[in-house]
């Protein structure tokens, strides 16, 4: 009878978590939401379709999460309304935009060339009330604002001019190197205790000693990047930086061929793999991207 029990018990337990693993999975779909991604850009910034796009901005929006859609997505919607003539959306958008992060005033000299001023000033007597409910949202991540403050404390500390006057160049490079190595172990045990993300621009100084914490944080990130809670292009840029810069090696994802093509060759690890690599964790063909922000493709490169 109590073995009856018991593997009954563990069935139930055995459903219930394949019925949260389900509806977690459900939740956001990785690979679906960024192809989803991908097209909509694709017909928003080079065929310039916005009918489309704007379909499938909306589908982002039900089909996201707390992260995605970004501020980003929700302006690239407005400029679409405002495209179609749809003022009224284009203000609610701008809206989006705003709680998602838009919160800066300054934004608008650029937005205002995409969207125009009618939109715009509605949303500029808002600013106050759209600023609170942005930072009321970021209250649960404050503690981890406070850990990167701390950080940023004693980075901006070693490179201040009162401390740089006073050291010769060689001193300077070794007091810099010191503090990032203090600042990463306080940043990988504050990872380790669950007080902060791995999203932080703390891991942009993984050199000399620093760089044995790649393979954790490199860990961390793809988990948070295939649980919706890291952008594709993020977790690339990162990853692409990290060899070329620091650790002498060719890019995989070619995003420095993107951003950066005045500086690198365009080296990449492996160029017959490249949209493996990148639609392995959600990045478009690099061709589609070479469309969207006019760069010349590397050598070799095959469609």
């Amino acid at each position: 009878m109590r073995k009856n029990q018991l593997r009954s018990s563990r069935a139930i337990l055995l459903l219930s978590l394949f019925v949260f693993a389900s509806f977690m999975s459900a939740k956001f779909n990785f690979h679906e939401y960024w192809e989803h991604y991908n097209s909509t850009h694709f017909d928003y910034q080079y065929s310039k379709d916005y009918k489309k796009a704007l379909r499938g901005f909306k589908w982002l929006e039900k089909n996201g999460n707390e992260q995605f859609p970004d501020r980003y997505d929700y302006l690239c919607a407005a400029v679409c309304c405002v495209k179609l003539g749809d003022t009224s959306n284009a203000t609610d958008y701008l809206r989006k935009a705003v709680i998602h992060g838009y919160v800066n005033l300054k934004l608008f000299s650029w937005v205002e060339k995409k969207i125009g001023s009618g939109p715009l000033n509605t949303i500029r007597k808002e600013m106050p009330d759209l600023r609170k409910k942005y930072y009321e949202s970021k209250i649960s991540s404050f503690h981890s604002m406070l850990e990167d403050k701390k950080h940023t404390s004693i980075d901006q500390f070693v490179r201040s001019a009162e401390v740089t006057a006073i050291l010769t160049e060689k001193d300077k490079e070794n007091l810099v190197r010191v503090a990032d190595s203090i600042n990463i172990i306080q940043f990988i045990s504050s990872v380790k205790n669950f007080e902060c993300d791995a999203e932080s621009f703390l891991i942009y100084h993984l050199y000399g000693s620093n760089q044995q914490y790649v393979p954790f944080l490199d860990s961390c990130l793809k988990y948070d990047l295939f649980n919706g809670n890291f952008s594709p292009e993020a977790y690339a840029f990162w990853y692409d930086r990290q060899r070329v810069f620091v650790e002498n090696k060719p890019q995989k994802y070619g995003t420095y061929i993107i951003n950066y093509p005045a500086v690198l060759d365009g080296e990449i690890l492996n160029v017959d793999s490249i949209d493996f690599y990148r639609n392995q964790i959600g990045l478009q063909p690099l061709w589609q991207a070479s469309l969207q922000k006019n760069f010349a493709l590397p050598n070799g490169y095959k469609k």
